[in-house]
């Protein structure tokens, strides 16, 4: 199970410093209310005396809901990386939704939450409110899952048709690299470009070609922490880049340095 949750995590961009400040955590859902969520992740850290700590992944194309003493938030999907900023010490808990998953819980266009934060109480009422008191006191990760699945649990609609269709385009883009663009999943789906976009828009906060780069951006920075002796061009053209420049110039807007320069601390292939 922790494979199939590294496989939808997003890249760190900072994995070994990661590891010297904080203790990271990331459970599964249960299987009922694992048609919505991807994933639950927190952290623990205690950075007394020493400077904060900003942790950084790449952007996906989900939802999350955080809890964090004094600011309980649910966050829009990103166009830049996630960030999370740690200082002092502290704990936090987090719900990462499938991408479109979390329209559902609420029918509203998720366009309006892209690049956004809300207070969860803001968002959900009430109900809300008991639900961030709730996992703040909680003691342990496992109790806090609990108490987030009885909260989900209550408001999980049966899927529709557009459900079932984004649930399906991001399945393929997540398991076929060979999906470069949003005319391959046209093709994939057998639904036209106007309604992908539109979906996607309503469902997801972003469009599909943007859903389809974070995904293979995130799987060639992975590929480049990971397997360094890796010929340049062939991480390009693997995840569907057949323009190195095109590949170079979208992975500096989106991590903030060049491929080359991101990939030499593991001593990678140059660019």
């Amino acid at each position: 199970m922790t494979e199939a949750i590294d496989r939808i995590t997003p890249c760190m961009l900072e994995p070994e410093v990661a590891r010297t400040k904080y203790e990271q955590m990331r459970l599964p859902p249960s299987p009922d209310v694992g048609m919505f969520v991807q994933y639950y992740w927190g952290a623990v850290w205690n950075l007394r005396g020493c400077e904060p700590y900003v942790h950084e992944s790449l952007p996906d194309p989900c939802m999350h809901m955080v809890f964090e003493a004094g600011w309980s938030r649910v966050v829009g999907v990103t166009s830049g990386k996630f960030r999370v900023q740690l200082e002092n010490e502290g704990r936090i808990f987090g719900i990462c939704f499938k991408p479109g998953a979390f329209y559902p819980l609420v029918r509203l266009p998720m366009s309006p939450y892209t690049d956004r934060t809300f207070l969860v109480s803001d968002v959900f009422g009430e109900a809300g409110a008991a639900l961030r008191d709730a996992i703040l006191s909680a003691d342990a990760d496992a109790e806090r899952v609990r108490i987030a699945e009885a909260f989900l649990r209550e408001r999980l609609p049966q899927p529709d048709e557009d459900d079932r269709l984004i649930r399906t385009a991001v399945d393929l883009i997540i398991d076929d690299h060979d999906i470069a663009k949003v005319d391959d999943l046209v093709a994939r789906t057998g639904v036209n470009k106007r309604k992908l976009q539109r979906v996607f828009s309503q469902y997801v906060g972003v469009s599909p070609k943007a859903v389809i780069q974070r995904y293979r951006l995130n799987d060639a920075a992975d590929h480049l922490l990971t397997r360094p002796a890796t010929d340049a061009t062939r991480v390009a053209v693997e995840y569907g880049y057949f323009d190195q420049s095109h590949f170079i110039r979208d992975f500096k807007e989106t991590v903030g340095k060049t491929p080359g320069r991101f990939a030499k601390r593991v001593g990678a292939a140059s660019f």
